[in-house]
């Protein structure tokens, strides 16, 4: 009875979250928590990944048996690596790990063994005796040495010893006198206390995930044998009340279990200033994602924008099919660009062809470059297309000597003019000046006129002056016969 009811007042404290070991008094008699006092989850408690155990343990690691082989080639009875299923990546498997009373209560809680990883500068093989006591020249930690796996040192602490090796310490073998420097702790070393994030017993279906406590000899300790209490999470199995028959620290017992090994905690951090990191310990901005794949924003119609939007809301517009912000205005497409408040609207592509549409079939838009402006500059190999029944207006309202300039006078330039179709045509009022050796092409089936004179007063002037030679110029008119041009009319 009195057994039954200190299992059940640890259980209640857990789900309070007030300590079961920080007070003298019996469980049931401690004072229940704070109202202000809110549950805690340590992150190392959440299983991200817990969404892939399968309700039932995956198949090939129920065939597996005290012959197969681990994950390192050693036979899975005893073995600290275990083995993980190739069908599910986050449940691994042991069979028979032994273990070792816990520093205290000495002789009725029990965990896998501590490892630390050291760097073996002697190159002993193995460094230390079986069984031989380990102390940390630094810490002062004592323990027993329990197995020791290539650099891996598994240990168990003496009864009453709380101090545990740290890394960079030197350990020393009281027998042996080797020495070796720790380069994992207890805490880091991947194969520390394997016992650790269990999988409950009564996960899933079938009780396919049920462990299976042995006695050191390998009899099996079955429930009712005995009251014990496994922690999934920290990894201690506890006796309560009189211990099996067998149990013992000189005789501890084995475990064989099913165990989660994915990804522990949330993946998120938040530090003191407000800043929230996914995928970062160290978040640099109020919200720093750090991955590959993407971030989903918030998606909907036009009708179901927020009613009072705040400057630099940002949503993804499914009647638009546009990324859409709030610019303290108005929504605007944030891809195509208005213009709206910027300086610069940039166009740019990475090597592939885009083309720019200005206005529709109702309405009329522009594009205005302002004065004293850079202009607009078409980069080699490209060119300005107007469509049926548009116009290019390049033109000055109020100030004289606008012009347009083709050509850097570092190679010929040549002017095309290829309107074809019904109201094409291309209209300049005002002079054209060519002060370099230019080519003006005119396409098949057109003409370059010039508008009708109002009076005898007004004069269409064609000049042709020669920069290199003032005294020569020249108007030639050609017409193609067989292949040959044959000038039909000269003007000198």
């Amino acid at each position: 009875m009195d057994c039954d009811r200190t299992k059940l007042d640890i259980l209640w404290k857990r789900y309070n979250a007030v300590s079961s070991t920080s007070s003298h008094k019996q469980y049931f008699e401690e004072r229940e928590a704070p109202s202000s006092r809110y549950p805690v989850f340590q992150d190392l408690q959440i299983y991200t990944q817990s969404n892939l155990i399968p309700l039932t343990a995956p198949a090939d690691l129920q065939a597996l048996s005290g012959t197969s082989t681990d994950s390192n080639g050693s036979p899975m009875a005893g073995s600290f690596y275990g083995t993980t299923s190739s069908y599910v990546s986050v449940v691994r498997r042991y069979l028979q790990v032994p273990l070792v009373a816990t520093p205290s209560p000495c002789g009725m809680a029990y965990q896998s063994p501590k490892c630390i990883t050291v760097n073996n500068s002697a190159g002993n093989s193995p460094p230390f005796a079986a069984g031989e006591t380990l102390k940390g020249m630094t810490s002062g930690a004592l323990a027993a040495l329990v197995s020791q796996q290539g650099l891996s040192l598994f240990y168990k602490q003496y009864c009453g010893s709380l101090a545990d090796f740290v890394a960079g310490e030197i350990v020393q073998g009281l027998t042996s006198n080797t020495q070796v420097t720790v380069v994992f702790d207890s805490t880091s070393a991947p194969l520390s206390r394997c016992l650790r994030n269990v999988i409950a017993f009564d996960y899933g279906v079938n009780g396919s995930y049920a462990y299976q406590v042995y006695k050191s000899d390998g009899t099996p300790i079955y429930f009712g044998q005995g009251g014990l209490h496994l922690d999934t999470y920290s990894g201690v199995l506890t006796f309560y009340g009189q211990l099996p028959a067998g149990v013992s620290d000189a005789t501890p017992p084995s475990i064989s279990f099913y165990r989660y090994v994915g990804k522990i905690g949330l993946n998120t951090s938040h530090l003191p200033n407000g800043s929230v990191g996914i995928g970062t310990d160290n978040p640099a901005v109020s919200l720093d994602i750090e991955s590959t794949d993407a971030i989903r924003i918030p998606t909907g119609t036009t009708g179901q924008r927020p009613p009072n939007p705040q400057l630099g809301y940002v949503r993804f517009n499914t009647d638009t099919d546009s990324l859409e912000v709030w610019n303290g205005e108005s929504w605007q497409d944030a891809l195509n660009g208005t213009g709206y408040g910027s300086n610069n609207v940039s166009i740019a592509t990475g090597g592939v062809d885009r083309q720019v549409t200005i206005g529709n079939a109702i309405g009329s838009s522009s594009v205005s470059v302002a004065a004293g402006s850079g202009g607009i500059s078409l980069a080699s190999g490209n060119g300005v297309a107007i469509n049926a029944n548009s116009s290019v207006n390049i033109q000055t309202a109020s100030s004289a000597g606008s012009q347009i300039t083709i050509g850097s006078g570092i190679a010929n330039e040549t002017i095309v003019i290829d309107a074809s179709g019904s109201n094409s045509s291309v209209v300049i009022n005002g002079p054209v000046e060519f002060t370099q050796p230019q080519n003006l092409a005119i396409g098949p089936g057109q003409g370059l006129y010039f508008d009708n004179a109002q009076s005898m007063a007004d004069w269409r002037i064609i000049e042709l002056p020669n920069p290199n030679n003032a005294s020569i110029t020249s108007l030639n008119v050609q017409h193609l016969i067989s292949g040959t041009w044959t000038n039909r009319f000269r003007i000198d």
